[in-house]
């Protein structure tokens, strides 16, 4: 769905969005990073289901991730990956999850979830 050979500063998916059934050869199901994203967030009751890569990032693929933001009743669920489910990166600045769903994410080797390859740049996970 989006593809970038450099930086992204910021990705929002709001007011009831659906991004469903996304596939990825290699890595991001739904977002390629080959740099930094700045922000993602999934907000106002959106969800991101069912997106898959074969290697990394069932949703996103990024060498860093700043912020991640899931909050207002979203969903990001049933995604899989051979290394995070969701999501697959380096250096994760900070990340946000309130009254939403990430669950049933699945990876066939690391982070069902979400898998960090190094410690947090930016900030803290909470």
């Amino acid at each position: 769905l989006i593809w970038s050979a450099s930086n992204i500063s910021q990705i929002t998916f709001a007011g009831s969005t659906l991004v469903s059934e996304h596939r990825a050869g290699v890595s991001g199901g739904v977002v390629y990073a080959a740099e930094a994203l700045g922000t993602l967030s999934v907000l106002a009751n959106s969800s991101v289901l069912r997106s898959s890569a074969a290697v990394s990032g069932g949703v996103v693929s990024a060498n860093e991730l700043w912020s991640l933001a899931l909050t207002g009743g979203s969903s990001v669920s049933y995604n899989t990956a051979g290394d995070g489910g969701v999501l697959c990166t380096r250096s994760l600045g900070g990340a946000a999850v309130s009254d939403s769903d990430m669950s049933s994410n699945t990876a066939a080797r690391h982070g069902g979830a979400l898998l960090v390859q190094r410690q947090p740049a930016l900030g803290a996970v909470w």
